[in-house]
């Protein structure tokens, strides 16, 4: 799972298994540790009605829905979920992480989603 922020804008891109494992109920966790000890967080996972996002020791956790994760997980179509976390001003966006146009070197494209599916949709 990457993530990119920009201002109140969370990205999220997830590659084919950890879309199916956070469709089947199971929280994604990723830490970045910094050599002062610190840690940076975030995490995804399914729950709830309403899509909900906090902040809390060094941690963005994001919760949405598990019928709409399980949903996109199988529409082939279906490339991201947007929302806007109610009562604030911050975007959630989850996407399927897709095979590069241009291959950058050491990185493996392995375990992404194939463009074609994209481009035949």
């Amino acid at each position: 799972m990457k993530i990119r922020i920009l201002d109140n804008h969370i990205r999220l891109r997830l590659e084919p298994d950890e879309v199916e494992l956070v469709a089947s109920g199971q929280t994604l966790r990723s830490v970045t540790r910094f050599p002062s000890g610190a840690a940076f967080g975030y995490q995804l996972a399914g729950g709830g009605n309403v899509p909900h996002a906090d902040f809390e020791n060094g941690t963005i956790s994001i919760l949405l829905p598990l019928l709409q994760l399980k949903h996109w997980a199988t529409d082939q179509r279906a490339v991201s979920i947007r929302e806007s976390i109610a009562g604030s001003c911050l975007t959630i966006l989850v996407e399927k992480d897709f095979e590069c146009l241009e291959p950058r070197p050491g990185e493996s494209q392995k375990n992404r989603f194939r463009r074609e599916l994209i481009e035949a949709g």
